[in-house]
């Protein structure tokens, strides 16, 4: 969504109709503790992979770590990220995954994707994976015990490098050596704020799984359920004015989705035209925050209404109130 890198990393995915990986046990087996993904990689630890000499560790190039989950368009399915990179822009960074759905019955789906050759079968000590490699972009995916984790790892800043074998096997290993055999998430990993988009079942039925973090100026809160994918990402305005300017440059552009009468007073949003079982809503919230909301549905043959409706209506209601309820530190 807003971070440009949510579109970078296609690499991982799973078909998913049910989502029972989330803090539900299957009848008949010892209850297992929730497991945070993003423990098997600490932010120091993706840091010292990530620093080439390219990055300047300035507010707009620091590694940072943003969980949330997404969308594998190839494959249509949800799966949760911790995500190692900068706030702006497309540059190195690594992409920790797991899909919340079913297993998938070739581990070679989960980062083939967008590859049509080049998927090499390895062994990660007792474990079976796969490893893909193409220029400066590498990806992984193991199965340990019944637990399915996928690693992605992009280094851009590098002219006439690329990832090694050696590099991306060790990588992986460490992620994995680091998670349980059978992993069970917990259901909601998310900021307090997120608790304010109560109106997420509406789209995506019984919510299964929140996951979302607030770093820097950014919040992100992401909801996944039987129905589809819900993603929430605000970004806090960082100078006086920027987002009344952002809100008029929409307004030349597309004044025609400008929704009225307007979700609040302060608040200036857009529909843009609903294609493929999705939707997706950009709000100003002068002074404050630009928010961004999309919906994509399991079904991609699903049709979605193309006026703003009551549920359109109260998710950005739902969301400009956990805006609210934020303090960007």
């Amino acid at each position: 969504m807003g971070s440009v890198w949510r579109w970078v990393w296609a690499m991982v995915g799973v078909a998913v109709v049910a989502l029972p990986g989330c803090g539900t046990e299957v009848p008949g087996t010892p209850e297992a503790a929730p497991v945070d993904l993003c423990s098997a990689l600490s932010l120091d630890e993706a840091r010292d992979l990530l620093d080439t000499g390219a990055q300047t560790h300035d507010d707009r190039s620091k590694i940072v770590l943003q969980k949330g989950i997404d969308w594998d368009s190839y494959y249509q399915g949800p799966v949760a990220e911790c995500r190692y990179a900068p706030l702006i822009g497309a540059s190195d960074g690594i992409v920790v995954s797991y899909p919340l759905g079913d297993p998938a019955l070739d581990i070679a789906d989960l980062i083939k994707g967008v590859y049509d050759t080049g998927v090499q079968d390895i062994e990660i000590g007792p474990d079976k994976a796969v490893l893909v490699r193409r220029d400066r972009l590498a990806g992984a995916a193991v199965e340990h015990g019944t637990t399915q984790v996928a690693v992605s790892w992009q280094r851009l800043s590098l002219d006439d490098d690329s990832i090694s074998e050696e590099e991306m096997t060790d990588l992986t290993a460490k992620v994995a050596g680091r998670l349980p055999e059978r992993m069970v998430l917990a259901e909601n990993d998310s900021p307090i704020e997120c608790e304010q988009v109560r109106s997420a079942d509406r789209l995506v039925g019984a919510v299964s799984f929140g996951f979302g973090n607030i770093v820097d100026n950014i919040m992100t809160c992401d909801f996944a359920g039987p129905d589809g994918l819900l993603q929430v990402e605000a970004r806090a305005e960082s100078r006086a004015g920027d987002i009344a300017r952002r809100a008029e440059s929409a307004r030349d552009v597309r004044q025609e989705e400008e929704v009225t009468p307007p979700v609040s007073d302060d608040a200036v949003t857009f529909l843009w035209p609903p294609a493929n079982a999705r939707f997706e809503i950009t709000t100003f919230l002068i002074d404050r925050a630009e928010i961004r909301i999309e919906f994509r549905h399991t079904q991609y043959d699903h049709t979605i209404a193309t006026e703003f409706d009551e549920d359109k209506r109260t998710i950005t209601e739902d969301s400009i109130a956990a805006v609210r309820a934020w303090e960007p530190r």
